[in-house]
């Protein structure tokens, strides 16, 4: 993988080295998508007990769910910390699937040059090209609720679905996840919160600036698109071919949340899809049927993952960085103890989401090594504070 610039994080970035009742080696995960279903195969993996609680009725019911997705590396010609972090996670994420496949784990798949408008290279395969990004950096498409289940195939991992959480609360033995009646659901020493920008529904995880983003894909029939094409297209929108010739196209986004299907976002994938294929017909009286979902994100753009900070303690402990001090005068860190949140992944959940669980499962066991340790500051979920406390108060906002 490639090397990564090491830091020392300053206080308000320094992580837990420990918590109550970490022999017991059970987690609970709230979330089977494919965040929540990477770091409970990494933790099970590590011989550890892990319950995936998910509020739907099957695993990867939200944007997970999709019937394809594509993966490729993130392409920037800058060399900063943002540009390793994603080099150094996408590695991971090809290595890791390949390890998968080699085990008894199945799910479709292909590794596939990504073509651009018109079949040209697209920019991702034209970045590869011209840069020293290793060969290995493969590209291709896979079905995330499958890949969701391959995770989660694990004789350490209890899957419990149709389970409304409705609060957490902490005691001297972990954490409780209760109902809407207050009835305990379960009790965990160590309790992963995975649920996209539904995680802001908890009173410890409020704090966290998370956006949700709608979209909507469409699908085609096989005869949709003429002459056929069997290569993936992809610039901003995708075009996937299926193994029964119909076609995955997508995806529109907007910041007003909508779960409803609808003609005009089927439009816009059409006018898209006829951008990518200009020499090509394309039949909208061909559509199959669509599916709506939402995405999360953060203001930039990176995953949060780590411990959930002690938001209140963050305000008050940091609430004079605007004057310049030296690092070493402010206190440590503090985080609610045996919590941890993995969230924001934006588009990018399936090449994102298994070194995310790595690192996560890194984080609760306290054994990062340098290069990690280095990474965690870019996701902590404290940082959207520390950089507004920065500044003086008369210009601080909420986030």
């Amino acid at each position: 993988m490639p090397a990564l610039p090491l830091i020392q994080h300053p206080p308000w970035y320094q992580l837990p080295t420990h918590f109550p009742n970490a022999h017991l080696r059970s987690a609970v995960v709230i979330g089977a998508g494919l965040a929540g279903c990477a770091v409970a195969r990494h933790l099970a993996e590590r011989h550890w007990r892990v319950e995936v609680l998910e509020h739907r009725s099957q695993i990867a019911g939200g944007a997970s769910g999709n019937p394809a997705g594509i993966f490729k590396p993130q392409v920037t010609s800058e060399d900063s910390h943002v540009t390793h972090y994603y080099k150094y996670s996408y590695q991971y994420f090809i290595d890791y699937l390949e390890k998968l496949l080699e085990g008894e784990c199945s799910f479709e798949h292909d590794f596939c040059p990504l073509l651009g408008i018109d079949g040209n290279p697209s920019q991702t395969a034209r970045f590869i090209a011209e840069s020293n990004t290793p060969t290995s950096l493969k590209t291709g498409w896979l079905a995330p609720a499958e890949f969701c289940r391959a995770q989660i195939n694990h004789p350490n991992i209890h899957v419990r679905t149709d389970i409304a959480i409705a609060s957490l609360q902490d005691d001297e033995d972990g954490w409780r996840c209760l109902d809407a009646h207050g009835a305990v659901l379960c009790e965990t020493p160590v309790l992963i919160v995975a649920t996209g920008s539904a995680s802001i529904q908890f009173q410890q995880t409020r704090e966290l600036p998370l956006q949700p983003l709608a979209g909507q894909i469409t699908l085609l029939d096989a005869e949709a698109i003429q002459p056929a094409v069997t290569d993936i297209h992809c610039d901003r929108h995708f075009i996937i071919p299926q193994a029964d010739g119909s076609y995955v196209c997508g995806a529109t986004h907007h910041r007003t949340p909508s779960l409803r299907v609808n003609d005009a976002d089927h439009r816009a994938n059409l006018d898209a899809c006829r951008k990518l294929l200009p020499r090509h017909t394309i039949d909208a009286n061909k559509i199959l049927g669509g599916r709506t979902s939402t995405r999360c994100v953060s203001p930039d753009h990176l995953p949060i993952a780590g411990a959930v900070p002690d938001f209140a303690y963050y305000e008050h402990a940091y609430d004079s960085l605007h004057h310049g001090r030296p690092a070493k005068s402010f206190p440590p860190a503090r985080y609610l103890p045996g919590l941890y949140v993995i969230s924001a992944l934006g588009a990018h959940g399936i090449s994102l989401s298994p070194f995310l669980g790595h690192l996560l499962s890194d984080i609760i066991l306290n054994s990062l090594n340098d290069e990690k340790a280095a990474i965690t500051e870019l996701l902590h979920p404290a940082r959207f504070h520390i950089r507004r406390l920065r500044r003086k108060p008369a210009d601080r906002s909420a986030h």
